[in-house]
């Protein structure tokens, strides 16, 4: 595996589809969003339409260099003001555990960091999704917070942590841009 990869815009046509399946599994969105799941794909189709008008400053669909599909990325709650976005990704099940959550991760990062003047990144993971904690601590995220039995699943509430990286450190660690 060379770990190769590719990112390109969301496109109804290809990713709908794809996204829904997604988004409308209980079980696959619950590490995204504390939304319900949608009922329908129209219902869904509109809604990522409103979202990249408003919301989304990208959506990216992440691939590899034999074209596979590996997930997804996306930067929401962009303020210039402040030189901050949050991101959120998704890594399909079949490349869970490889080095692609990461890999994906930096390389939308450095994208961010290049193309917007965002001094800092925020990540929210909730605490029942250690996959993804463990990957933002061995990183270099840093957690700026903690919202305590924030968010309910599976019978119990959890800790919602509030992780960041700053453009300096990214560059310090990553010693790219793009």
């Amino acid at each position: 595996m060379k770990n190769t990869i590719k990112f390109r815009r969301y496109s109804e046509e290809r990713d709908l589809e794809r996204l829904y399946k997604v988004y409308s599994d209980y079980e696959r969105q619950i590490n995204l969003t504390a939304t319900k799941p949608y009922n329908s794909i129209h219902q869904f189709a509109e809604e990522i339409k409103r979202n990249i008008s408003y919301v989304y400053k990208e959506l990216f669909i992440a691939y590899d260099e034999k074209n596979e599909y590996i997930g997804f990325v996306i930067a929401y709650d962009y303020s210039a003001n402040d030189g901050t976005v949050k991101i959120v990704q998704y890594i399909d099940e079949d490349f869970r555990g490889t080095p692609f959550a990461g890999l994906i991760a930096i390389k939308f990062m450095s994208t961010l960091f290049k193309y917007y003047p965002i001094r800092k990144i925020y990540s929210e993971v909730y605490g029942y999704n250690t996959e993804s904690l463990n990957c933002h601590n061995s990183m270099g995220f840093i957690r700026e917070g903690l919202y305590v039995d924030d968010h309910y699943y599976n019978g119990k509430y959890w800790d919602t942590s509030v992780f960041s990286f700053k453009r300096e450190d990214f560059i310090a660690k990553f010693k790219m841009m793009g």
